[in-house]
């Protein structure tokens, strides 16, 4: 990786953790419910099939305790790179989300919920045409989780 792609890695972690940051400050600080969403907005255009890469790692802010659905939304726009899964995990909890960018406006929901812990880290594992597309968004939903807060 060239340090001008390392340094655009790092901007996206950056604004990926002000956009989550935001939404959970937006959010109550009671026991209500409070959602965000994560836009992985990293490109892969030149990668290995089956390489696992992390596009994002954000604070759990405000949701730390709480259990949260969580579903991936690729863009109307977007083109597809199938078999892409995204590899979802906060402290002790993974959660998988199959196929994600498989269509355009693709909807996937994780196989179950997350517990979230401090930090929550995302990661690919690449499809056979070794290419993420960048434009996937994932929301974090916890309005049915029966966590509780930290």
């Amino acid at each position: 990786m060239t340090m001008r792609s390392e340094r655009s890695v790092i901007r996206r972690f950056a604004l990926a953790s002000a956009v989550f940051s935001a939404a959970l400050l937006a959010g109550s600080s009671t026991a209500r419910a409070a959602d965000a969403t994560i836009p992985l907005d990293t490109t892969i255009v030149a990668g290995t099939a089956g390489d696992q890469v992390e596009l994002a790692e954000v604070a759990g802010g405000l949701l730390i305790g709480r259990t949260c659905d969580l579903t991936a939304i690729h863009a109307e726009t977007g083109a597809p790179h199938p078999d892409n899964d995204l590899v979802v995990s906060s402290g002790a909890d993974v959660v998988t989300l199959a196929d994600v960018e498989r269509a355009s406006g693709a909807v996937t929901p994780a196989t179950a919920p997350l517990m979230i812990g401090d930090t929550i880290r995302i990661e690919v594992i690449l499809g056979p045409d070794a290419a993420f597309g960048g434009d996937v968004a994932l929301e974090v939903d916890c309005s049915q989780g029966d966590g509780v807060l930290a």
